[in-house]
């Protein structure tokens, strides 16, 4: 009896109710012309609450150039911040110590704005490339990312 409720609950009850969705960081899609500012954010959703997160997001400097960056919330963290350097990266941390007392931040993690070079005619792609994430230096989780795009019109 066991077995054939079972295997009607298999056949009746989509798959996805057992499966916990992967925590997903993405960077948004934009449509602007050569020599507009533009804002690319890192957002982050089915967070399972971390406690560290190391980032970075690769421009191509021939096309864009950074203005500035944000961090949004991150209220938890001791240590947080951003910054550019002159290899087209934006670099973006942040740590906290206390394990019980983890990020549980949602949507938007990063704000980057870049100046679109007036010579820029092809697209451009933003690679994200996270190097650090899980609830401490030893626990990382599963998680999948999405690119940014600058759409030159």
């Amino acid at each position: 009896m066991k077995k054939l409720i079972l295997l009607i609950m298999f056949f009746i009850l989509p798959l996805n109710i057992f499966a916990e969705e992967k925590t997903l960081f993405s960077l948004n899609e934009v449509t602007a012309s050569p020599g507009s500012n533009i804002t690319i954010k890192l957002n982050v959703k089915n967070n399972p609450k971390f406690g560290i997160l190391t980032a970075k997001l690769h421009y191509d400097m021939e096309k864009l150039e950074y203005v500035s960056s944000e961090i949004k919330g991150m209220k938890k963290a001791v240590l947080k911040g951003s910054e550019s350097n002159d290899k087209g990266i934006v670099a973006f941390y942040a740590i906290t110590l206390d394990s019980s007392d983890l990020f549980d931040d949602t949507d938007t993690l990063l704000i980057v704005d870049f100046k679109i070079k007036e010579t820029t005619e092809e697209d451009s792609e933003i690679r994200l490339e996270i190097t650090d994430f899980g609830k401490d230096e030893n626990t990382p989780i599963v998680f999948d990312s999405v690119n940014g795009k600058v759409k030159i019109n």
